[in-house]
């Protein structure tokens, strides 16, 4: 455990973090990296002795190659309204099949209900509610997308 103090230690000091400083030249994508060693008079790769035989292998990343930082977050992918318009194919499929039964009544029909009539019904009810948990779920990803936002920001 005492070597990986050690270990950052050396790596600092080493390779003391900078901005690349525009006499750096950026990697144009095209060449290879022991190429661009070259070209910019740097090591494409160093290796320190640890001690203990444990060695530490450095590769050199091309300026420009290598950004860090946290992307930004990806936005929602449901919608409100997409679950809106469910809803109301929904509710548009469930009033029909009442209107029709109320139009039957009306000729002269019994009230039959026909396990044809009941699992469309169900299927038009189940798609209101699918649209009401995509509501929901587009509410609570628009929330989630608004805090990673305000950190993404932050940061």
């Amino acid at each position: 455990m005492r070597i990986l103090p050690l270990a950052v230690f050396l790596l600092a000091v080493s390779l003391q973090a900078a901005e690349p400083s525009p006499s750096d030249p950026l990697w144009d994508g095209h060449e290879s990296v022991a190429a661009y060693a070259q070209r910019a008079h740097l090591e494409a790769t160093k290796t320190i002795d640890l001690g203990g035989g444990v060695t530490l292998e450095l590769v050199l990343i091309p300026a420009g190659k290598f950004i860090m930082g946290t992307p930004e977050p990806e936005k929602p992918t449901i919608t409100v309204f997409s679950a809106q318009v469910l809803i109301g194919i929904g509710a548009a499929l469930a009033l029909a099949l009442l209107a029709y039964m109320l139009f039957r009544k009306r000729t002269g029909w019994l009230f039959s209900f026909s396990m044809r009539w009941l699992m469309a019904f169900s299927f038009a009810c189940s798609i209101m509610v699918w649209g009401g948990t995509r509501w929901y779920l587009a509410l609570v990803q628009n929330r989630e997308y608004a805090a990673a936002m305000a950190r993404y920001g932050a940061a």
